[in-house]
């Protein structure tokens, strides 16, 4: 039998806070910028634009920001642009499905390391205009992981037999932290960290516990 360890602290994972976003942001010029999902892998940090069914998004980067800029299908303005700070961001802004309505969720890449990456999230109205709702960080955007139950799951590198696998939930305000586990492959060890809240994903400690220890260990 594996034997979990006492919860321990981790508080950057809770609550799970909004990227930073800088102040007064200028239109940036994009118009002739390629499509982003056209660039290849580590192509970051080169403006580009991708398109929704309601808008065209510009990104235009600068050295530690990218101003994001929406036109509807005519080329009109459709809100105030936006400016997020960025680090070295190696990957592009992309489109992907996060809560499963069929709308995309825009990830905007705000930092990486060797293995992980930073994203802002932004999410669309009914309309279509996208507005920041906070940040996920990941091995990559493939590895975010849409549950049945409706949370995300993002899984951080954290040494060459360990990672945390941390589970998110959509609130009403953006996104939030539900639990975040550590699973270490080398000691087959799983550890909820402190904070966790099991209930906002229908669970319990003793159940995420468990199900970590069920795995097939390499």
């Amino acid at each position: 039998m594996i034997r979990a360890r006492a919860l321990v602290a981790l508080a950057a994972l809770v609550p799970l806070a909004a990227f930073p976003v800088a102040a007064g942001a200028q239109e940036g010029e994009t118009a002739e910028a390629p499509a982003c999902d056209t660039l290849a892998m580590g192509q970051g940090r080169q403006d580009c634009t991708l398109r929704t069914e309601e808008r065209v998004l510009g990104f235009a980067y600068d050295e530690d920001s990218v101003e994001i800029t929406q036109t509807d299908g005519e080329g009109v303005p459709a809100g105030e642009p936006i400016l997020i700070e960025t680090d070295d961001a190696a990957n592009h802004p992309l489109l992907r499905d996060l809560s499963g309505d069929g709308r995309p969720e825009l990830l905007v890449p705000t930092g990486s390391g060797m293995v992980n990456v930073t994203y802002a999230v932004l999410t669309a109205t009914p309309e279509g205009a996208y507005a920041p709702v906070g940040q996920l960080t990941s091995v990559g955007a493939n590895s975010i992981e849409l549950k049945p139950d409706g949370s995300l799951v993002t899984y951080e590198r954290d040494t060459a037999a360990a990672h945390v696998e941390t589970a998110h939930v959509w609130t009403a305000t953006g996104l939030a932290t539900a639990w975040a586990l550590h699973v270490d492959l080398a000691e087959r060890d799983c550890t909820l960290l402190e904070g966790a809240q099991p209930e906002l994903t229908g669970t319990t400690a003793e159940a995420i516990i468990s199900e970590c220890e069920a795995q097939e260990w390499p």
